[in-house]
């Protein structure tokens, strides 16, 4: 009878734990698997990418959206908290995130840049909201030219002004436009 009580307390302490981190991770799970992120107002982001990418240093990058009336650029980053590469200790944070800034430039050499904003955090992992304003999408006259993608330097903030002067990582992603 104390066995059956036992494993009976154990299984609700599992549940427990499981429903708890279920809850916890929820809005994180469905920004990494490929939710779009919330965006300034009501207006449809139009997905310029295809899926996520993964860079060797443990760190994600998502879809691309893209707002027209905004004219605005969103993405999304997620990396574990244990990251290595974020844990110096030079970095500017903003509760606990690695503030970055980011540029992103397309295949014609214009460049735009944008800065991580909100956050949304998980049990072990982060995910940061990047939003690149006055970005201007390539019409499909220009995409059919030739190789279209945006490649994406992430510069860690080493105060709030100033950001390092070498990029911590990059990123090419290419532009998926369709019948856009």
């Amino acid at each position: 009878m104390k066995t059956i009580r036992r494993a009976v307390v154990a299984l609700m302490i599992v549940l427990f734990v499981a429903v708890f981190l279920y809850i916890d991770n929820k809005e994180f799970n469905q920004l990494a698997s490929g939710a779009q992120p919330p965006l300034d107002t009501v207006v449809e982001g139009l997905v310029i990418s295809d899926g996520p990418v993964e860079l060797d240093m443990g760190i994600h990058v998502s879809e691309l959206y893209y707002a027209k009336e905004q004219e605005a650029l969103y993405l999304g980053m997620w990396y574990e908290d244990r990251n290595q590469h974020l844990k110096d200790e030079k970095w500017y944070k903003e509760k606990g995130a690695v503030s970055f800034l980011v540029k992103a430039v397309d295949s014609n050499g214009t460049t735009f840049t944008g800065r991580t904003e909100e956050r949304e955090e998980g049990t072990f992992s982060t995910f940061q909201f990047v939003k690149i304003e006055d970005f201007h999408l390539i019409d499909q006259e220009e995409y059919r030219k030739g190789p279209n993608s945006l490649t994406f330097s992430f510069y860690p903030m080493l105060d709030k002004e100033e950001p390092r002067k070498q990029a911590l990582f990059h990123v090419d992603i290419p532009l998926v436009l369709g019948n856009n």
